[in-house]
């Protein structure tokens, strides 16, 4: 004589068994699909995937070189342009404000502050890091 507890622990088995078919079926599926993807992506030309590499690692290294060279004309330039003012400022009010720690602080993170915010467009001081991102691909390609 079974009880009502036995035939609902029968009851939670054929539930939790089900659950684990189809969690095992929906993981075959996808198995599945990942292998029809792979044998789709091998068929495409090679040759062409190789050049488009190359090409890319080019853009990139001349993407870095521009960006280092514009990053460092920037900052001798307007670290020129700062000092000048600093001077200027110093001669006016018969103050050295010329050597001082915090003024210097203070020149060097609006010279940063003004590079990130309005020459890189926010991309972390990179400039071209947009142009690898948005039209060549390059970055965060595996997420979708």
């Amino acid at each position: 004589m079974k009880t009502m507890s036995m035939i609902h622990e029968v009851g939670l088995n054929k539930l939790s068994s089900l659950i684990t078919q189809n969690i095992k079926q929906k993981i075959i599926k996808r198995k599945d699909s990942k292998e029809d993807n792979l044998k789709e992506v091998k068929v495409n030309n090679t040759k062409e995937k190789l050049t488009d590499q190359k090409f890319k690692l080019i853009c990139i290294c001349f993407g870095y070189i521009i960006n280092t060279f514009l990053y460092f004309l920037f900052v001798y330039i307007s670290d020129l342009i700062f000092t000048h003012c600093i001077f200027t400022l110093s001669k006016i009010t018969n103050k050295n404000y010329y050597d001082n720690s915090i003024v210097n602080s203070i020149k060097h993170f609006s010279i940063l502050f003004i590079w990130y915010n309005y020459l890189s467009g926010g991309f972390d001081g990179d400039p071209f890091f947009h142009f690898f991102k948005n039209k060549m691909k390059l970055i965060n390609k595996g997420k979708k």
